[in-house]
């Protein structure tokens, strides 16, 4: 053992030897740098994982421990305390090669080669959390006292906990399946690199509390934590990186938005780094944190923002007709309930890395992005447990792809339906109808206006006073906003602001939030151009005079209007096809003119820049355009 050291410090001595005769050396007057390798990795001390080869597993872990040591007079000194270390397993050929354990105070650095991988210290704990790695399983893995297939231990740990399971949750199989396989999928989540939300949903009484609480307790480094912060959980999740149980989320969302919408935003991806201000003495730091970590939460009200939803797998919870076992503290009880299956998932969770790895690989999901990313851990984990439990899980996934698809932007979905129908509303075409509609220029009130007709009296989806409490104008301004469609000029010193769109972009939006232009039936025509009827400019002439009537047959020149009228069958036709002119309209309307100028205003009779035309020929300007609704 000697031996073995003292050659290790003869090859570091003359790697330094090397670089100093043959790389780059610096002197300043405070001493001399040389520099040995670039600054490759940073590695979190709670966990690591290294896929180049060798591949590298690190997980950190607390021990009651005697320390020895000697004092500057050569005493030696005795101390016992519980200290952190780092179990760093290497792999070789799909099984663990070697394996060391290193006191976490005295590891900076790993020699990955060429490079070096640093060990971010930030946030330590003076002591572990109880569902931790424990003692007993880093002795097994430390003297290899691991026998049998692996794969077989996994698929008899997963009935042991089902069992279990049902003995205190009723829940639908799949549902059971995919709350296990994502508390299996912790051990790896440094592996898979990804952890959805899982989302909890009932009724008070359903037992989400219950079952999410047996879940963390299953699941690695589980913890559950009340009132949530925006220090005190990057700090948790920084010090350990567990499995966080948040109970009542609804609850926490209302005392706490901005900070809750934050943990779910960036909790299930690894590599997202947060800023967060640190003190050493006088001065003060940046410090980057990540705040990845397996996240769990119950709430009766179901997350509906479309940017969250992505990143979550909601379960709902029905309420059970059983009487179970009445539990007084569930975290102390299901601690010790599934402390077996605990211990022998930590120990599974080293022998079995290089096959969850592969897998996850290698495996084949038909899902969407981001779909795939998020149904893949516990998919992954699926696969080994068996192909009974995978088709199950993976057949609830396509499900929930298809109505979450369905759900998300479907506020965004609505609007851009409303803005097609301005499109039709504002049909603005050169005299021989060749060029298409290119830009609409409208106002909030009316997106909403139509809004309200489509959900409320087309579909019947909600009354009213429902809809006008959901959809609020001031929440439709925010969400064009989030929309990037752009503002224009403001009517007047107090008016409402205006919005302006190019067909291009509505194009584009409805690719992006997926509505289908054709199945608004009157697109495919109103988008486009369509032949200038004669009898437009014939029957414009032909209107009651007003004054600036002289300006009519100009501005009918430039404008066209393609109207749509019901049929008996309730079909829509166009109404060009019953020769029916602009000035024969019976619902009033405005188009914006193609080539504004300068007249009489036919509402106010004084000489301004006339901008618009009603649907009975009389030119108009912008203020008695907004003045008439």
């Amino acid at each position: 053992m000697m031996e073995s050291k003292i050659e290790e410090k003869a090859k570091n001595i003359a790697l330094i030897v090397e670089k100093e005769l043959g790389g780059i050396k610096v002197e300043t007057e405070k001493g001399t740098y040389i520099p040995l390798k670039s600054d490759g990795l940073k590695l979190h001390h709670a966990g690591y994982f290294i896929a180049t080869e060798p591949i590298r597993f690190g997980q950190l872990f607390y021990a009651f421990s005697l320390f020895k040591t000697k004092d500057k007079n050569g005493k030696e000194i005795e101390e016992k305390k519980i200290i952190p270390f780092i179990l760093d397993v290497k792999y070789k050929d799909g099984a663990i090669d070697s394996s060391d354990i290193i006191p976490l105070h005295e590891l900076d650095f790993i020699d990955l080669g060429e490079t070096i991988a640093q060990i971010e210290k930030k946030t330590i704990s003076v002591y572990s959390i109880s569902t931790g790695l424990p003692l007993e399983v880093v002795e097994k893995i430390k003297n290899r006292q691991f026998s049998g297939n692996s794969l077989d231990e996994l698929r008899a740990v997963y009935q042991k906990l089902k069992e279990k399971l049902k003995t205190h949750v009723e829940q639908k199989e799949v549902i059971l399946d995919i709350g296990l396989c994502w508390s299996i999928a912790t051990y790896w989540n440094e592996v898979f690199g990804v952890m959805p939300i899982l989302e909890l949903i009932g009724v008070s009484g359903s037992g989400k509390t219950r079952f999410a609480t047996a879940l963390c307790f299953i699941a690695k480094k589980g913890l559950g934590i009340a009132d949530p912060t925006d220090s005190n959980i990057t700090r948790i999740i920084d010090g350990f990186k567990p499995t966080l149980l948040i109970d009542d989320w609804d609850e926490v969302m209302r005392s706490q938005k901005r900070i809750a919408h934050s943990i779910l935003k960036h909790v299930y991806k690894q590599g997202v780094l947060v800023p967060r201000m640190t003190q050493l003495g006088k001065r003060f730091f940046v410090d980057m944190f990540s705040p990845y970590a397996p996240v769990i939460i119950t709430t009766c009200e179901p997350i509906t923002e479309p940017q969250l939803q992505r990143r979550i797998i909601e379960i709902q919870c029905e309420k059970s007709t059983k009487q179970f076992q009445v539990i007084t503290e569930l975290n102390s009880y299901f601690y010790a309930y599934f402390k077996d299956e605990r211990n022998k998932l930590y120990e599974l969770m080293f022998v079995l890395l290089p096959k969850i790895f592969e897998t996850f690989k290698t495996l084949e999901i038909n899902l969407p992005p981001p779909y795939s990313e998020i149904w893949g851990p516990i998919l992954t984990v699926a696969k080994l447990v068996g192909d009974d439990v995978f088709n199950r899980i993976y057949e609830y996934a396509k499900n929930f792809v298809i109505e979450k698809e369905e759900e998300v932007y479907k506020e965004e979905r609505l609007i851009l339906e409303a803005i097609a129908r301005l499109f039709d509303k504002q049909m603005q075409v050169s005299i021989d109808g060749s060029k298409k509609i290119e830009r609409l220029e409208f106002r909030v009130s009316e997106v909403w206006d139509i809004m309200k007709e489509i959900v409320v009296k087309e579909r019947n989806e909600l009354s009213e006073k429902e809809f006008e409490t959901l959809f609020k104008k001031q929440k439709l301004g925010l969400i064009l906003n989030r929309m990037g469609v752009k503002k224009g000029a403001r009517k007047g010193s107090k008016g409402e602001r205006t919005r302006f769109i190019d067909r291009s972009e509505l194009e584009e939006l409805c690719r992006k939030f997926g509505y289908n232009l054709t199945d608004n039936s009157d697109m495919s025509d109103k988008l486009g151009g369509i032949p200038y009827p004669p009898e437009t400019h014939e029957n414009a002439g032909k209107s009651g005079e007003k004054p600036g009537s002289e300006d009519v047959s100009a501005c009918q020149k430039v404008v066209r209007v393609v109207r749509l009228v019901s049929g008996s069958d309730g079909s829509q036709n166009n109404q060009n096809e019953h020769n029916l002119s602009l000035a024969n309209s019976n619902n009033k309307f405005f188009l914006r003119l193609s080539d504004p100028h300068r007249g009489i205003c036919s509402y106010c009779g004084e000489e301004k820049y006339l901008e618009w035309i009603d649907n009975e020929g009389y030119c108009l300007c912008d203020g008695c355009r907004w003045e008439d609704e």
